[in-house]
């Protein structure tokens, strides 16, 4: 079986393909443009999102850097998008409070599990913000409803205390579980919800 067959039989394949082209829709709202730097942080063993952009992305970007801080999970990824021949995802073995410099791309996510309480993702947000350039986008997943008994909500209300503008909140009443957070770095003192 060919790791493409294998991927698509993953159980959770058209869920992440859902979330992809909803988190695309986002992305596109509020930035029409093409984009060619993406940086995932929280990859994990399986970068199905980052594979999903790399696929459903018109044009694909050019790089799409994947961040985890499990050294199994950045060798198990790397290997199968080589196996893919994903040559424009690369991959780093780092904790999301580590990463020192995020400016050169223009798209930061970070996955729905980064951070287990909602103190430590405030944290890591704020870290992130300021390791990106003025303008970049960061997307954060979070959670509405029971959904968060899986995944941390973001608290946007605290977001423009981090130097970020909320652009779109987007909640789906499908069977995606994430909801996305858009928003844009402006730094603290231009920052508003």
């Amino acid at each position: 079986m060919s790791a493409a067959t294998a991927l698509r039989a993953f159980p959770y394949y058209s869920n992440y393909i859902d979330l992809s082209r909803l988190e695309i829709s986002a992305l596109t709202t509020v930035h029409p443009e093409a984009i060619s730097t993406i940086c995932f942080i929280g990859s994990g063993p399986l970068p199905m999102t980052s594979l999903c952009f790399s696929n459903l992305m018109s044009p694909p970007p050019t790089r799409i850097h994947n961040i985890d801080c499990d050294p199994h999970a950045i060798a198990v990824s790397s290997q199968l998008s080589k196996n893919l021949g994903a040559s424009n995802l690369t991959f780093q073995l780092a904790d999301a409070a580590d990463v020192h410099d995020l400016s050169s791309f223009e798209v930061v996510f970070l996955a729905g599990l980064v951070g287990e309480t909602k103190d430590v993702k405030t944290e890591i947000v704020k870290n992130v913000v300021t390791r990106c350039r003025k303008g970049a986008l960061v997307v954060l997943r979070s959670a509405h409803g029971v959904r968060k008994l899986l995944y941390q909500e973001v608290d946007v209300g605290v977001l423009p205390e981090l130097g970020l503008e909320v652009l779109l909140v987007v909640h789906p009443w499908n069977h995606v579980v994430n909801s996305v957070v858009v928003c844009r770095v402006v730094g603290k003192e231009k920052a508003r919800l």
